[in-house]
């Protein structure tokens, strides 16, 4: 039996709220990428605002679980969060995605590795700060402002409309699921096609038909950069294109009026009735009046948090593991591991040492924490630590401290 527990570091960190934080890496990070997470350090005497506990991502919240911004909203200087996602951050981005892809692990000269891993960790937690300290963070506060002001204007149960008035606009992840849907419907529509994804998915091989084959190649190259659970020991879409083939097979099971275009047309068109609404009550209502100027810069929260997660988180997450990987067949070349996923059980530390010196963790030790990662991750973790979050009248909700696997 394999015990997991979760247990806070320093029962000091008791006193305060340690909240799972599952956005960003929602499931059990491997020794390779368990670092802390963006933002500055603490002051001098205050405790973390971050903790990882097996893994998993704890973020120190408020009594309701509400999350610290690391980050005061910036001046834009005139610009929106849109635009300074577009203008100023997708092409930094696409400049980081194009050197983690393009890294060759065998350039790097003797004793030059540190600086190398330093400058590429250094870039990477100032390109995503950026992107999410500017442009998430400012759309999604400039959304929530508008949502509370809203029901303020037209009443507390109006609050699912100030959200609806919000939504319906072209975002990448909506492209992906209209993609994937669309490849599912010519599944569907051939029982040969479906005995051959079928056939692909179960045996993690190619699709035995050409021109199918084709498009999905098509569609790889565009968003085959999704991992599953965002952890960089698991294969993209690009390399184990089975989670896209088991998408494009439910959605040949699923009706014709569940397609994900046929969704955004509807929250449209719930859209645009709100938004009439919203006009004609600015004619005579003053705060509707400031309600609608307001608008524009709220409905930017969805393309910039979907736009960002596939083409920022996503993506950036997928070029580093191509990056580890190109330093794992180094190491594998260097006799210092077995395989070249090898690299993501070894620790930041241990990396660097092995890169320098040559001394690097037994195979045994690896092994040992590959089964300690699947432990990790066969167990949900708890939502809380520490202290309870405070419910409705004082109440508060019971705090799971630890978490018991048999494998």
């Amino acid at each position: 039996m394999t015990k997991v527990e979760f247990v806070l570091p320093d029962p000091e960190l008791e006193q305060y709220t340690w909240v799972y934080e599952n956005e960003h890496g929602p499931a059990s990070q491997p020794p390779l990428t368990r670092e802390p997470g963006f933002g500055p350090p603490p002051e001098p005497g205050e405790p973390p605002s971050r903790l990882i506990i097996n893994g998993y991502n704890y973020f120190r919240s408020g009594p309701t679980g509400e999350m610290p911004s690391s980050f005061d909203l910036p001046d834009l200087g005139g610009a929106t969060a849109l635009e300074t996602w577009n203008d100023k951050w997708l092409p930094q981005v696409d400049a980081l995605f194009d050197e983690l892809c393009g890294f060759n692990a065998s350039t790097v000269g003797e004793g030059d590795w540190r600086g190398v891993l330093d400058r590429q960790a250094a870039e990477f937690r100032r390109v995503f700060a950026g992107v999410h300290g500017e442009c998430v963070l400012t759309s999604g506060q400039l959304a929530r402002d508008f949502v509370d002001v809203y029901c303020e204007v037209l009443g507390e149960d109006r609050r699912d409309d100030g959200h609806a008035i919000l939504q319906g606009f072209p975002n990448q992840t909506l492209d992906r699921a209209i993609a994937l849907w669309e490849l599912g419907r010519e599944v569907r529509s051939s029982g040969e096609l479906r005995a051959a994804v079928e056939d692909a998915a179960e045996r993690g091989t190619g699709v035995g038909d050409a021109a199918f084959a084709r498009r999905l190649e098509g569609f790889l190259e565009e968003f085959g950069h999704t991992i599953d659970a965002q952890v960089p020991d698991a294969p993209t879409w690009r390399e184990e294109p089975r989670p896209a083939l088991d998408l494009i097979l439910r959605y040949a099971d699923g009706p014709d009026d569940a397609s994900p275009s046929g969704a955004a047309d509807a929250q449209v068109t719930r859209r645009q009735k709100l938004e009439t609404e919203l006009r004609a009550l600015a004619v005579s209502d003053q705060r509707a009046g400031d309600l609608l100027e307001s608008l524009p810069a709220a409905q930017e929260l969805l393309p910039v948090r979907e736009d960002h997660n596939t083409i920022c988180d996503q993506r950036l997450g997928a070029a580093s593991r191509y990056r580890w990987l190109s330093i794992g067949r180094l190491l594998v070349e260097r006799g210092l591991a077995e395989e070249a996923g090898d690299v993501f059980y070894f620790t930041l530390e241990e990396l660097r040492e092995a890169l320098e010196s040559g001394s690097a963790p037994g195979s045994r030790a690896i092994d040992e924490r590959r089964r300690e990662q699947a432990a990790f991750r066969a167990v949900q973790p708890p939502p809380v630590l520490g202290q309870p979050l405070t419910g409705k009248a004082g109440e508060a909700d019971p705090v799971e401290t630890h978490v018991y696997l048999e494998t």
